[in-house]
């Protein structure tokens, strides 16, 4: 009983100073206090028994990966697969262009946003390329009037790469809102199968309740960086006792049912 009150207290203080520390560290705090109290509950639960869970988590996501890739994916269309590839080169320096003669300034507000602008550019630049290789093929050794040529440029083409754009944009929506997620809820929900106890759950729960009870009750007065660690520690150790006097407390209730049966 001695070792699993040690246990409990030991990783609750973990939890507890970990979720302390998201909740105060990081703006917007409003934002923060759930995400804070979230994570404290979730390293507390996989504190509890951590060399369990050090071979849970690989195990649950390897299991996610395994479904995952039974779904079917959705390849690159027949007729432009033999382009593409001679495509990317021409996409990517019609990229560096672009990125010469508009250059965007990367900061730590736009990282993101940039990055996201440049693979964009460079997509369409690709599918654009592969059009063109492909319609150049096509109309080799044959005439067309001058009311065609101008039907290839600006209603045939474009049509085209509305339509690829679309199914890129389609593939990159379907990997992040459904494959991902999927995956990431499937390792997650296999390695709390595989760790969940309801000495692990209360863990977490003691843990998550420092969080709040530091957030409101000593974050307010830690004015200076000795103050912050002296809460931070205080919040710890307020998770780790709550723990070991839940702990002791659902074990005497459990031994008050027994003895009455």
């Amino acid at each position: 009983m001695k070792d699993k009150s040690f246990r409990i207290g030991i990783a609750a203080f973990i939890g507890a100073v970990i979720g302390f520390l998201i909740s105060t560290q990081f703006d917007p705090t409003w934002l923060m206090l759930p995400l804070g109290t979230i994570a404290g509950f979730i390293v507390g639960f996989i504190s509890y028994n951590f060399r369990r869970s050090f071979v849970a988590i690989p195990q649950g996501f390897r299991i996610a990966t395994e479904t995952v890739n039974k779904m079917p994916k959705r390849s690159i269309p027949g007729e432009i697969e033999p382009f593409v590839f001679s495509a990317i080169p021409t996409g990517l320096f019609l990229l560096l262009i672009t990125k010469s003669v508009n250059p965007q300034e990367i900061n730590s507000h736009n990282t993101v946003g940039v990055i996201v602008f440049y693979f964009f550019v460079f997509v369409l630049y690709t599918l654009f390329t592969v059009t063109l290789i492909n319609t150049r093929l096509n109309f080799i050794g044959t005439r067309h009037s001058r009311f065609e040529f101008w039907k290839l440029l600006f209603i045939t083409i474009p049509v085209y790469l509305a339509k690829k754009a679309a199914m890129v944009a389609w593939v990159v929506i379907k990997f992040v809102f459904c494959i991902f997620w999927k995956w990431l809820g499937l390792g997650i929900w296999h390695t709390i199968k595989y760790i969940y106890t309801h000495m692990a759950v209360l863990t977490g729960l003691s843990a998550a309740t420092g969080v709040v009870l530091g957030y409101f009750l000593l974050a307010p007065h830690a004015e200076s960086f000795a103050g912050m660690i002296l809460a931070t520690i205080a919040t710890g150790l307020t998770g780790g006792a709550t723990g070991v006097a839940q702990y002791k407390l659902v074990s005497k209730i459990q031994n008050l049912a027994t003895n009455a049966g």
